[in-house]
């Protein structure tokens, strides 16, 4: 089995992309699968809250030495953004609540993509291989 990826039926993070575009996509490839007698395997994820979502331990590995291999004061600078933060909710009921951030990743800061996919990554790579692709 090979996984074949195709960057054109990729829709992360592509606003001109809509739910039809999708279904199209998915529809194309199975009658093709069935045309030419391939066997077919799809994956879909639609990941809510994405960037809330995100453990810290994740970002720290890829950035680290299993992963990027930045220096570790780098990796530390970058955390810090992270894992001291708090989050104040406000409200009717009480003005001043506050939570720390145990997970996630900051919205609106532009790295948020970046380590939003480096954390992903490690699940990239294993469904590669399992499916025997490069």
């Amino acid at each position: 089995m090979r996984i074949q990826r195709s960057r054109e039926r990729s829709s992360g993070f592509r606003k001109q992309r809509n739910p039809t575009q999708k279904l199209l996509a998915i529809d194309a490839a199975i009658r093709k699968a069935k045309r030419e007698k391939l066997e077919l395997h799809m994956i879909s994820l639609d990941i809510r809250k994405a960037f809330d979502s995100v453990e810290h331990w994740t970002i720290r590995e890829a950035l680290s030495e299993y992963g990027l291999g930045l220096p570790a004061h780098m990796v530390e600078t970058i955390m810090d953004t992270l894992t001291n933060t708090n989050i104040q909710i406000r409200s009717d009921f009480d003005s001043q609540t506050r939570y720390k951030s145990e997970r996630g990743v900051r919205q609106g800061d532009p790295l948020s993509s970046t380590l939003f996919v480096l954390a992903i990554d490690p699940l990239i790579r294993t469904l590669s291989q399992v499916g025997g692709s490069n």
